[in-house]
């Protein structure tokens, strides 16, 4: 009975494993939407603006770079909404504003980013929709006051907490912090000179990295008051990038080999992204589901990856191999699992801003 039982399995074999085949060539898997496509002034063919992707919040809206021709970046920034309609130019050059390098969004659609004022002093910002500098939102005013010179802004979550770098006028040191409601909180380093936080969830948690007295650097987290070295893969550096609401971190960290490595920090436990053998990767971005969007470089080849919780796939072959868009890069995912990124048709000069939705 169980010899018939095991030539039952046996022939019904191939029939599962072509049936499994077809399942993992099931693409394309995501629908691919414009967002920012090239804009022609002048002539059309040189004098034209371009835009490269930033960053994507839970409501579709995308912070993007403009680029121009003539003027390879001209310090300005564009935001659109899922149907690729042009919301504004955030803080663009509004005066006294010197410089503006805006790095990301929150969920209430803010943008977050630096600038430089009229007296050179960078002072980290958070943009909010209606208007120009009225209506920033900045790093108090008391920073300035010998304090703290340079203040920049990385992240911002939906509660008005801010974390990034700002530098110390009295001796130069440059640290994390974590704002709120006008009252800077510095974070410390683990024994070394520099700290940086790169990204804050709802609950105030934050992440960064943090030198330690024999000059390497480690992914940290904050929280509470306490400042917690994550370690690495095995080697003497690692960063942290982002983190989720529910406490999921993402990075990338040396291994004991020398080669830098994408992580996910889950459950107390530092765990390398499954990229390639042999590839070097860095992780950008974590939505709620834990899936990160990175990248990796293999063979002298760069590579977009989006890891789903088990695999790591390439985004390129996420989309219709069939269609008209080649993915050229991918930097951030939103809790919809949409995914924000760059490409390009056959012929195009510039790249054109992308939103890829999963198909239903």
């Amino acid at each position: 009975m169980y010899s018939a039982f095991q030539s039952m399995l046996r022939s019904l074999l191939p029939t599962a494993l072509a049936l499994a085949a077809s399942c993992a060539m099931a693409a394309p898997t995501y629908d691919v939407k414009v967002i920012a496509p090239p804009e022609p002034l002048g002539d059309g063919v040189h004098d034209v603006y371009w835009y490269s992707a930033i960053d994507l919040n839970n409501e579709g809206k995308s912070l993007t770079g403009m680029y121009q021709y003539m003027n390879p970046w001209c310090g300005c920034y564009k935001t659109f909404d899922k149907n690729g309609n042009s919301m504004g130019m955030p803080m663009a050059l509004t005066p006294p504003t010197q410089v503006t390098n805006f790095v990301g969004l929150n969920n209430l659609g803010d943008v977050i980013g630096s600038v430089t004022h009229s007296n050179g002093i960078w002072m980290g910002v958070v943009q909010k929709d209606q208007g120009y500098s009225a209506a920033v939102h900045g790093l108090p005013d008391d920073i300035y006051d010998g304090f703290y010179s340079d203040a920049f802004a990385y992240g911002a979550n939906d509660v008005g907490q801010v974390v990034g770098q700002a530098t110390s006028s009295n001796d130069g040191r440059k640290r994390a912090y974590v704002w709120k409601d006008k009252v800077m909180v510095e974070v410390g380093t683990f024994g070394g000179a520099t700290s940086t936080a790169t990204s804050i969830n709802n609950r105030g948690v934050a992440v960064g990295y943090a030198d330690l007295a024999d000059g390497s650097r480690h992914a940290f987290v904050y929280r509470n008051g306490s400042l917690k070295d994550l370690g690495t893969l095995g080697g003497a550096n690692s960063t942290a990038a982002e983190i989720n609401n529910k406490g999921q971190i993402i990075g990338t960290s040396q291994q004991a080999d020398g080669v830098e490595r994408a992580f996910i920090y889950s459950d107390k436990i530092m765990k390398p992204l499954p990229t390639p053998e042999g590839a070097s990767s860095s992780a950008l971005s974590i939505n709620r589901s834990g899936y990160v969007i990175g990248t990796y470089r293999l063979d002298g080849q760069n590579y977009s990856f989006l890891y789903d919780g088990e695999a790591v796939h390439r985004v390129s072959d996420l989309v219709d191999q069939t269609g008209p868009w080649t993915i050229e890069s991918a930097v951030a995912i939103n809790d919809k699992g949409w995914i924000l990124g760059n490409g390009r048709k056959a012929g195009d000069l510039h790249s054109t801003v992308l939103l890829l939705k999963p198909k239903q």
